[in-house]
């Protein structure tokens, strides 16, 4: 059996052939039927296939529980910009699993919470695990990354972490080149990638619209409607752009709050050829 690989970002490890890449992209668009997990069911079966898992402790009571999600979902519309739509994007932690394909091989959802989920993951056929939170948002929800790692290495499936702050675009921008490496080669090996945050709504669907962005003809307005079309989110676009600029400007990291607008949202082929060859170097 395989083991977990459980990981932060690293340098890349797995050959890319240039040929490789059109193929990983040539079905985007597969929309999967949003998965709802149900705790109870997902308890026995965990107990039943493997008992040596230890069960995920109580959440809280309703009452606090429901306090819980509330905060998160209020701190969450306020920092990411979205108190001003009619309907802002929410998390739920009971309904479990929520999730979209955005290519064959590539789907973005919410986190897995316990040893079920990933049971549910497995049987998707996912093999890597591309997770972009930090201890403290797993803590927040009590996940336990021991029994997540555990449940992957069970399944040979590898956990892969590139840690972002929740919320924070600055986090995000500095952390998307790594995460978008990561999926990539994950991808190119023959892999098939889960990559979550915590609600699945700005953090892992921004390493999907960069990916779109930087490995297809794809210019960045047109990665992220087509990703939000896919899944309704509002990841953040400037933290995108500011990690496009990043890989192709040399300039301080700094200057780029003095770029207009619409700098860095449209790239060339000779850009992305220069993108790829920093992410992956000679692999």
């Amino acid at each position: 059996m395989l083991a977990c690989s459980v990981r932060c970002s690293a340098q890349p490890q797995t050959r890319l052939a240039q040929a490789e890449r059109p193929g990983r992209w040539a079905h985007i668009g597969k929309r999967g039927t949003p998965f709802r997990s149900t705790p109870a069911a997902n308890s026995a079966k965990t107990a039943a296939a493997a008992p040596e898992v230890v069960e995920p402790a109580a959440h809280a009571s309703k009452d606090s529980a429901e306090s819980v999600v509330e905060k998160y979902n209020r701190e969450m519309a306020e920092k990411m910009g979205w108190t001003n739509l009619a309907n802002p994007f929410e998390y739920n932690f009971d309904r479990g699993l929520y999730y979209h394909y955005v290519a064959p091989d590539l789907v973005v959802g919410s986190q897995p919470r316990h040893a079920a989920d990933v049971d549910d993951l497995a049987k998707e056929g996912v093999t890597h695990i591309l997770n972009l939170q930090q201890d403290k948002d797993l803590e927040y929800w009590n996940v336990s990354l021991h029994e997540i790692s555990s449940r992957s290495a069970h399944h040979g499936m590898h956990l892969i972490r590139t840690p972002a702050v929740d919320f924070s675009p600055h986090s995000l921008r500095d952390t998307l080149p790594r995460a978008v490496r990561e999926q990539e080669l994950a991808r190119a090996a023959g892999g098939k990638v889960y990559v979550h945050c915590t609600a699945g709504l700005g953090r892992s669907p921004a390493v999907a619209i960069a990916s779109l962005y930087w490995f297809t003809d794809m210019q960045l307005d047109e990665a992220y409607a087509y990703l939000t079309g896919i899944r309704p989110c509002g990841p953040n676009k400037d933290a995108i752009r500011g990690a496009t600029y990043d890989l192709l400007s040399n300039r301080p990291h700094e200057h780029f709050q003095h770029e207009p607008d619409h700098a860095f949202a449209t790239l060339s082929s000779q850009d992305r050829d220069v993108i790829r060859a920093k992410l992956l170097g000679n692999h």
